[in-house]
């Protein structure tokens, strides 16, 4: 199981989809997935909190092909440098100076 706790993505909703088979989990937060079966990662932020998965492997890691989805509410975005969804530089996407 693997579990969502509110803190990294600002009032974003995110699907990300890995073909994975994910075993050691860290469990954080409130609300679980189960990626032994599941295929892809559901984050909502509809609640204006910002969200994140957290896991004790990096995913996007030596992986061959992966596909990313958001929504991203660009009137409630502030900052210099805004990561949205990734695994910190490794890859992330965001916005650099988005004004």
């Amino acid at each position: 199981m693997l579990k969502i706790s509110n803190r990294a993505i600002w009032g974003v909703f995110v699907i990300l989809v890995l073909s994975l088979s994910v075993a050691n989990v860290s469990q954080v937060g409130v609300t679980e997935v189960d990626l032994s079966t599941a295929v892809g990662i559901w984050l909502f932020g509809e609640d204006s909190k910002d969200n994140f998965v957290k896991t004790s492997q990096k995913l996007l890691d030596s992986r061959v092909e992966f596909s990313v989805l958001c929504w991203v509410n660009l009137g409630k975005l502030t900052g210099e440098r805004i990561g949205l969804v990734g695994q910190n530089d490794s890859p992330e996407f965001g916005f650099s100076n988005p004004n």
